[in-house]
């Protein structure tokens, strides 16, 4: 595997859609950190919500036998080297070829992912200083819309179109007849409620009237008995007189 160590023009792609990219690594003393604060060179989206602020910094450390691209590991969720885990704190090297995962590239949901590659010199270089963020990495290329073409329409598709627009238009006219319909029955029922109410104040006036009837009959019956009384009653009233 080739070093990077001390070679210009190194970059980071993404492996997915919708990032934007690629992103040129420094190759002199400097940082380029990646994470969704504003502050960083390489600005993720807030919807990557398992990515830190500042999740990780690549930055060139000069030794004794060169330059070197070392990658900090500053995140909670961790930084992963073709699939090894790097740890909060620690820093490891570099070098083209590595895939690099802003969490676990197992994780439910998956995990945003970088390849380290040699540059393509498309992409300006990064600036060393991390104070303020490039306007690449802010706003990345967007591709331009591809233009649709409507195919012409066939005759098929001309004679469905006007047969559904028929049936649209019968089904708007039965529902109208059908509303016409309820609003009818409901003038119905509400006229006949107004005679159900009527009929039963006849009946209760009729049960009244029958009521007081028979209480008259009564009293007849009864006044009747008591003159019947008095009839038999006078011949034994004279007898004794006499």
């Amino acid at each position: 595997r080739q070093s990077k160590r001390g070679m210009p023009g190194t970059q980071l792609r993404t492996l997915q859609a919708g990032v934007g990219g690629p992103w040129q690594l420094p190759s002199a003393p400097g940082n380029f950190s990646i994470g969704r604060k504003a502050c960083c060179q390489l600005v993720l989206p807030e919807s990557y919500a398992y990515v830190s602020g500042e999740h990780c910094r690549l930055k060139v450390v000069e030794g004794a036998s060169g330059s070197s691209l070392v990658l900090e590991d500053l995140s909670g969720n961790g930084t992963f080297i073709n699939g090894r885990k790097v740890g909060r704190g620690k820093t490891q090297n570099i070098n083209i070829g590595d895939e690099i995962s802003l969490a676990k590239p197992t994780r439910k949901g998956g995990a945003i992912k970088f390849h380290v590659e040699v540059c393509d010199g498309l992409t300006p270089p990064a600036p060393t200083v991390p104070a303020a963020p490039p306007a690449w990495a802010a706003t990345p290329p967007q591709k331009p819309p591809e233009a649709r073409v409507t195919p012409p329409a066939t005759p098929a598709a001309v004679s469905l179109a006007s047969a559904m627009e028929r049936d649209a238009q019968q089904r708007e006219e039965d529902c109208r007849i059908l509303e016409q319909r309820i609003n009818a029955e409901k003038g119905r029922c509400a006229r006949l409620e107004e005679e159900l109410k009527k009929a039963q104040r006849l009946l209760q006036k009729a049960d009244f009237r029958g009521a007081v009837r028979h209480e008259v009959q009564r009293d007849c019956e009864e006044l009747r008995e008591s003159l019947r009384r008095v009839a038999e009653s006078q011949p034994l009233e004279r007898a004794r007189l006499a």
